[in-house]
């Protein structure tokens, strides 16, 4: 009988880390992506997505965005607060820099590739030139109020960014919380404590914070908006196509919501919604730059009392909607239309270096 050679072989089942985010090359030819585990890949599309490079990665060294720039560059960052650019050629992190707004929670490359854009924690965005060997810090813009999620470059190489969205609601006088996730919301009563103490102790409670209840969107659309009363006692939400309006009542431990039938038609969707400080009534800024001004009626209803129109002359509504919206005081509703880089943009360069707001 002859002489056998025995192999063994075990099979696993990969698991790949999730993935982060994505960056294209600006001629679609490769696309570098990064894991949760810090890893960065980078596919050849030409080469039939061929996995072309892995620079391993570091859990703690997380890699929230990529972009790639002056060519054949990439530059990823993360909520360590530093741009890293990757050595493609030693798979490597090859120098890393400080990017002196906190985590970085953002990046974009303008359309030459010659400058990079950060959206950070503290809410400012950061401007750096790529450079040989490097980048080389140029200018901040306007700081936001709010972590910058995201930004784009404008074809003329202006960044834009978004006016953060208000995601959580807070009733003072019930103290409650309401938090708005992409399609339900959750109602929170607030913990207490009876304790006392100097300023940065951490007090124990003597409540516990408690979920009241969940209130799940209809259908596949996404929430746009959302706000509780001071009072407790109204919820209203916004999707793409409808506006809803709820009545909270709370008996003891129990919560219900019953929803407020024949509300008035408005043109959807709400941008911006907020209760008046006596909860009387409700303002809702609408995609056509316009505030309804509904009145809240008991038991459990409301009518539309007023509409705010902007000024005519003003370009088209539908490209402007309303971003922010805040009652200044009982008597006074402060409405931001548009961006304030908007109107820089339009003044002589002379006036544009003042400081001005609105």
């Amino acid at each position: 009988m002859g002489e056998f050679e025995v192999h063994r072989v075990r099979f696993f089942g990969l698991v790949p880390a999730g993935v982060r985010c994505l960056a294209c090359h600006p001629r679609g030819a490769r696309l570098a992506l990064a894991r949760t585990d810090g890893t960065v890949e980078v596919y050849n599309f030409a080469a039939n997505y061929f996995q072309e490079k892995v620079i391993p990665g570091h859990e703690e060294r997380s890699v929230e965005s990529l972009c790639w720039a002056a060519g054949e560059r990439l530059f990823g960052a993360g909520l360590g607060g530093d741009i890293t650019e990757f050595d493609l050629s030693r798979l490597s992190a090859a120098r890393g820099t400080d990017g002196g707004g906190g985590p970085i929670w953002s990046m974009a490359a303008n359309g030459s590739g010659e400058q990079l854009a950060i959206g950070c924690e503290d809410g400012s965005v950061k401007i750096f030139q790529v450079v040989p060997g490097g980048i080389q810090f140029e200018r901040n813009l306007d700081r936001r109020k709010g972590r910058v999620l995201c930004l784009s470059w404008h074809p003329s190489d202006s960044p834009r960014f978004p006016t953060q969205r208000r995601l959580v609601s807070c009733a003072r006088k019930a103290r409650l919380l309401l938090f708005q996730f992409s399609q339900h919301l959750e109602l929170w009563r607030l913990g207490s404590t009876e304790e006392t103490g100097k300023d940065g102790e951490v007090l124990p409670l003597c409540r516990m914070p408690e979920h009241l209840v969940q209130l799940k969107s209809k259908g596949p659309e996404h929430i746009y908006c959302s706000c509780v009363s001071p009072c407790g006692t109204w919820l209203g939400y916004s999707t793409a196509s409808r506006f809803h309006l709820y009545r909270v009542r709370c008996d003891g431990d129990g919560v219900s919501l019953r929803k407020v039938p024949k509300v008035p038609k408005l043109l959807p969707p709400a941008y911006q919604l907020q209760f008046s400080a006596d909860s009387d009534s409700l303002f809702v800024a609408s995609a056509r730059g316009s505030v309804h001004v509904l009145q809240l009626l008991e038991p459990g209803g409301c009518k539309l009392l007023h509409t705010l129109r902007p000024p005519s002359g003003f370009p088209s509504p539908a490209l402007q909607p309303l971003l922010f919206m805040d009652l200044l005081d009982e008597n006074c509703l402060v409405v931001v239309e548009r961006p304030i880089m908007d109107f820089k943009t339009q003044l002589p360069m002379p006036v544009q270096q003042k400081k001005f707001g609105t």
